[in-house]
């Protein structure tokens, strides 16, 4: 019908104008360098270094207060992105857990490199007990590291759970003015210690391969971190440890 033809008219030359006057909202604030305000942050990268995290959000590491930057977080539904950190003094022991072993030892080389890269030896030792690829080898040369045991070397793996005992029973006399806590220690002794930091990659192998370390696991891990001995451990599931 005609009334029916002018109404679609009607509506055309409404859209035509609302076209017309965005194009020119949008040359004039070209013209004058003004930009509406995003509604939503970009998106974040499906790769992202660690360098390029601690750049962007101005990440600064104050000696003796061991920080890795692990990544990226992105919580669209509160339009907010940051870093991902681990604080090894505040945050305590750590459990990687997943099924794909690559994925985790990516997560754990991030956050070796990132600790090696910002904090001395004099601040933080590493100890690895690596039974998956092996990827932590990589990592030998660095001053950071004290000692390496592999799949298989039996006499290594004992002698580094005397190491740690050893540290253990030392660090608790040595403490015992302070708390027998490792922050105090560092704030208050005017001494300085470095974290023992223990990295046990594949905790299902070395179960499988040293029976012994499932009955070990509860007591080295008793009250480490308030000695300054943290453990990073990772593996197939919660079920596993």
């Amino acid at each position: 019908t005609i009334q029916e033809s002018n109404g679609q008219a009607q509506k055309e030359a409404q859209g035509e104008q609302l076209a017309a006057i965005m194009s020119e909202i949008i040359k004039v604030a070209g013209q004058v360098n003004k930009k509406a305000k995003k509604l939503w942050l970009d998106n974040v990268p499906p790769i992202v270094l660690t360098d390029q995290i601690e750049t962007k959000y101005a990440i600064k590491h104050t000696p003796y207060n061991v920080t890795a930057t692990l990544g990226e977080f992105d919580a669209p539904e509160l339009q907010q992105q940051g870093p991902v950190t681990y604080n090894l003094i505040e945050d305590e022991n750590l459990l990687i857990c997943g099924t794909d072993g690559a994925e985790r030892e990516n997560l754990l080389t991030s956050l070796i490199y990132s600790v090696c890269k910002n904090h001395t030896s004099d601040e933080v030792n590493f100890y690895s007990i690596d039974y998956g690829s092996e990827s932590l080898r990589m990592f030998m040369s660095l001053p950071h590291f004290g000692g390496m045991v592999f799949t298989g070397e039996l006499e290594k793996y004992t002698n580094l759970i005397k190491i740690i005992n050893n540290e253990t029973t030392k660090r608790k006399k040595l403490f015992i003015d302070y708390g027998g806590d490792y922050q105090n220690y560092i704030k208050n002794s005017g001494q300085k210690l470095p974290l023992k930091v223990i990295i046990i990659n594949n905790y299902d192998t070395l179960k499988e391969d040293i029976e012994s370390s499932f009955e070990e696991m509860p007591e080295l891990l008793r009250d480490s971190a308030r000695y300054g001995i943290i453990y990073i451990i990772t593996a197939n599931g919660m079920n596993s440890t």
